[in-house]
């Protein structure tokens, strides 16, 4: 039986699917990447913030993974920065308005980070960032998208309740200024090509694809 391994990329509602894996499936059947596993381990689920390329530890294993729009995630990251005091950028953020610290130079999580993640070669170009993980994408098991949570987590076999999501005080990407909504999408270009690609690889699996299921 093969290894889900879910690539959960930073700020794109993985933590409320790793949660679900818990419910589902108790340690030692799932068990977090930096945390539990370890090499050679056997188990049914890992989950954590690890690149594509993670899959060459495993015999038999297949990638699952949620994208989320790069506006809102720009946004989800800037007021995570400033909400957790020992983030490493919550200082820098406290300095800066939520455009300058989306169009800022800070780290490549905040450069098309979703093709970062995916396509495993994080440090590269951004263009050459989304050529591979558009390939990459293209042969995971389930794709989702954080705005449509519930078929994501029903394509894996995680059943509900499902968390509700709680913004408190963080504004939606259509409150925000038009000018730096636009000012994000034009930095994170390939961000948004890819999860074009995923709102359309998503349609791909119908809510019968359990991840028990998963041969």
């Amino acid at each position: 039986m093969k290894t889900i391994l879910f690539l959960h990329i930073p700020k794109t509602g993985g933590t409320s699917i790793a949660k679900l894996f818990e419910r589902e499936y108790p340690e030692p059947d799932a068990v977090v990447y930096r945390e539990h596993w370890r090499p050679g381990m056997k188990c049914r689920v890992v989950w954590g913030h690890f690149a594509y390329g993670f899959h060459t530890h495993f015999e038999d294993s297949c990638y699952v993974t949620m994208l989320r729009h790069p506006v809102d995630r720009a946004i989800s990251h800037y007021y995570h920065a400033l909400r957790e005091t020992d983030h490493h950028l919550h200082e820098a953020a406290g300095r800066m308005s939520l455009r300058e610290y989306a169009l800022s130079d800070m780290g490549l999580d905040l450069d098309n980070g979703q093709c970062r993640w995916i396509s495993g070669i994080r440090d590269s170009e951004a263009q050459a960032c989304f050529r591979t993980a558009l390939q990459n994408l293209r042969s995971f098991s389930v794709v989702g998208v954080l705005e449509n949570f519930a078929g994501f987590a029903g394509a894996l076999g995680l059943p509900p309740p499902y968390p509700v999501e709680r913004k408190g005080m963080r504004p939606s990407m259509y409150e925000i200024p038009f000018a730096t909504y636009e000012a994000i999408v034009a930095r994170n270009r390939w961000d948004m090509a890819l999860y074009q690609e995923a709102l359309g690889l998503q349609a791909r699996h119908p809510s019968e694809t359990h991840a028990r299921h998963i041969a």
